[in-house]
């Protein structure tokens, strides 16, 4: 008896069968093959339907984690302008600590604190001028005196 190839069927039901040779065994075999056929398709809707849950779980599973993601960008976000902004502030405090703290330029600063001015400098004080009438001529260039 001669194996068939692994590719071709074992059964081929459209294969007309005489009626000699059709026997009480043949039924029986068809029954199971019925059989085996309704298994085949059961087990292929059920391997369907478990795989399509477990798509849906995934995907589902996979849209909680994008938007958590997202959150977690966003907060980066947030986090990294606080830092900018908490630098920019430390970089000017450090500046004025380094200015404070300087013996070279505690005339300067205490001059900006205290109004103090140093006895070798003079004051400049500027008094507001009202103009009137008869200063200012139109058309006419401005004299400047020297002293």
């Amino acid at each position: 008896m001669a194996f068939p190839h692994p590719a071709q069927p074992l059964f081929y039901p459209t294969q007309h069968i005489p009626s000699r040779q059709r026997s009480k065994g043949n039924s029986s075999f068809r029954r199971r093959f019925n059989n085996f056929q309704k298994q085949v398709f059961l087990e292929t809707v059920i391997k369907l339907i478990i795989s399509s849950i477990g798509l849906c779980l995934t995907l589902s599973a996979l849209s909680i984690i994008l938007s958590y993601y997202q959150r977690q960008q966003n907060r980066l976000q947030q986090v990294e302008t606080e830092l900018k902004a908490t630098e920019e502030k430390m970089d000017t405090l450090q500046e004025n600590f380094q200015q404070y703290f300087d013996p070279q330029q505690a005339r300067t600063i205490m001059q900006e604190q205290t109004y103090w001015a140093d006895p070798s400098q003079l004051r400049i004080v500027w008094l507001p001028s009202t103009p009137s009438k008869t200063d200012f001529k139109p058309n006419t260039a401005i004299e400047i005196k020297k002293p």
